[in-house]
């Protein structure tokens, strides 16, 4: 029926598929335990999803479409999950659009700071607008 080449060509073939077919499935279980990691990272990140948070010097009224992450859980973002080197200046928060997280992919979000060095008080920003009036 067939010959010895033939069969050892079979064995082969045999081989190759049964070991590519055994290498995917193992990848593919990687591919699922790290998306099972990511989402339990996820589902341990608490938003504010609306109203208002105080930022100590200022207030933030969070945006429609939007959901606000803390300061604490925003450095963790940054610099563990997105590895961004340590800042010197402190994070206030980040704004996430609210149907993104930190593992979207392409994700992006708005870091919230502040530089007391440009801070105008209100009444000094009132004399300035009625002298320029």
């Amino acid at each position: 029926m067939f010959s010895t080449n033939q069969i050892k060509m079979k064995k082969k073939l045999l081989f190759f598929v049964v070991s590519f077919c055994a290498t995917f499935s193992l990848f593919a279980k990687e591919v699922d335990s790290t998306q099972l990691l990511m989402d339990q990272i996820e589902s341990n990140i608490k938003y504010t999803k609306s109203g208002s948070v105080d930022l100590g010097n200022c207030t933030l009224t969070i945006p429609k479409g939007f959901k606000y992450l803390d300061s604490a859980q925003s450095r963790y973002v940054l610099e563990d999950l997105w590895q961004n080197p340590p800042s010197s200046q402190k994070t206030l928060g980040m704004l996430f659009p609210e149907d993104a997280g930190a593992f979207t992919d392409n994700s992006w979000a708005f870091e919230i700071s502040m530089d007391e060095m440009g801070y105008v008080k209100d009444k000094d920003a009132q004399k300035w607008i009625m002298t320029t009036s």
